[in-house]
């Protein structure tokens, strides 16, 4: 059986711009911070860095990276991800289904398609820590709006006081995990020696080769989150944009133009400001794990990523009320209207253009070129966006996703 795109989430039609155009946005925001990793630039020590003809720009362009994209767009995702989370269980109630059944099965999926993609594209996938975030959100469906924020800002601060936990403890639970990836490393032969650069960028990578290293990242990467504590800060974004989503102040903008304006003003100057503390305790390289004073890093960092991200949140939304600006920002809106679709794709053209199997540019260029590499991906993303969906009511992914989750297949192309 087939049903149209009018079905339990919603009528087409209902869905805002808006957020579209904001969650656009973010994918190449998220985009110019993952390439980085993608090409192994984060990867480099100082002597490789120097060795790049761009560095003293690279520098520049990385610092400018950490202090305005670091965290802030994965945060602004997060935020549209518990927004849309509430949408979902309100229009899933209302039409007589069990929300919270349908919304677990659909978190369920999630999890899925997170999983092979960090199995068989790349380790720095998110989409699997959303989906298991994501089941604990309908916890919270009876709480009262301030009761929902002060929780948001509990486990935004958690991270802060974890991390000097660990430190006066000196237990390191990620420690555990990053073990056994080595030891799935071991098993397939991997030696000490042979880094993310020399294995992955070599021109003889062979796709058996390539996913033969994935089979530990699911390990490596999972240790990463939580020795970032990933797990609260994406909770607390996903109760902030829950709340919203509930309010539903996506659709009537205007009426909250007065709390974006505060928003946008105090988040940026409160942003940029702990983040340019969080630079100069970045730079001095001290590691809370081996040095106290570390824990500034982890202080100045949570503190200034969510108001920045909430500010740019609130400073498209001001932009786009203005009838003049609108026309500029639907550029955005194709890409965001496909983002699992795009934010899957960007893994596939990073590891063709950086990877030993296609272009094999890893390792050899710096943040002034990637960040032009990012532009183009996106660029021909969007493109791509606005033509398939001239045809498509969904992303294929999209599609698959929607189709899954309420076990129906919907109706794909469009009929003219």
């Amino acid at each position: 059986m087939v049903t149209s795109p009018t079905s339990i989430a919603g009528p087409s039609f209902d869905r805002a711009k808006v957020l579209d155009i904001i969650r656009g946005i973010a994918l190449l925001g998220i985009l110019v911070m993952n390439i980085g990793f993608f090409s192994g630039y984060v990867f480099m020590d100082e002597a490789k860095k120097l060795a790049l003809s761009t560095h003293t720009a690279d520098n520049i362009f990385y610092q400018l990276e950490l202090l305005f994209f670091q965290g802030k767009f994965y945060s602004v995702f997060s935020f549209l991800f518990g927004l849309g989370c509430s949408i979902f269980i309100n229009n899933a109630g209302k039409k007589g289904v069990n929300p919270v059944r349908l919304f677990q099965w659909r978190m369920a999926i999630l999890v899925m398609i997170g999983i092979i993609h960090i199995r068989f594209l790349w380790e720095g996938d998110i989409l699997l820590l959303y989906g298991l975030t994501g089941f604990l959100l309908p916890l919270f469906t009876k709480f009262s709006d301030r009761r929902l924020l002060v929780l948001a800002g509990i486990f935004l601060l958690v991270p802060i006081f974890l991390d000097l936990i660990l430190h006066l403890t000196g237990i390191w639970p990620a420690d555990f995990i990053f073990g056994l990836g080595w030891q799935v490393d071991q098993s397939n032969g991997f030696t000490e020696d042979m880094d993310f650069g020399s294995y992955l960028y070599r021109p003889d990578l062979t796709f058996k080769e390539f996913f033969q290293w994935q089979e530990s990242a699911f390990f490596y990467r999972w240790g990463d989150l939580i020795q970032t504590h990933r797990p609260f800060k994406i909770l607390g974004i996903f109760l902030i944009g829950f709340v919203a989503g509930r309010n539903q102040m996506y659709l009537d903008l205007e009426k909250h133009k007065t709390l974006f304006r505060k928003i946008a003003v105090w988040g940026a100057i409160s942003g940029i400001l702990l983040g340019l503390l969080y630079l100069y305790f970045y730079n001095d390289k001290l590691l809370i794990k081996d040095n106290i004073m570390g824990i500034f890093d982890s202080v100045f960092h949570n503190l200034q990523v969510a108001p920045f991200a909430l500010s740019y949140i609130a400073c498209i939304a001001l932009l786009y009320m203005q009838q003049k600006n609108r026309k500029w920002l639907e550029f955005f809106a194709p890409v965001g209207r496909m983002a699992l679709s795009s934010y899957l794709s960007q893994s596939i053209f990073c590891i063709l253009i950086f990877y030993g199997f296609g272009l094999a540019w890893g390792g050899r260029v710096g943040p002034t070129i990637l960040i032009f590499i990012a532009l183009g991906i996106f660029i021909f993303q969007t493109i791509i966006s606005y033509f398939w969906l001239q045809y498509f009511h969904f992303g294929p992914v999209e599609w698959l996703w929607r189709s899954l989750t309420y076990r129906k297949w919907q109706v794909f192309r469009k009929t003219f």
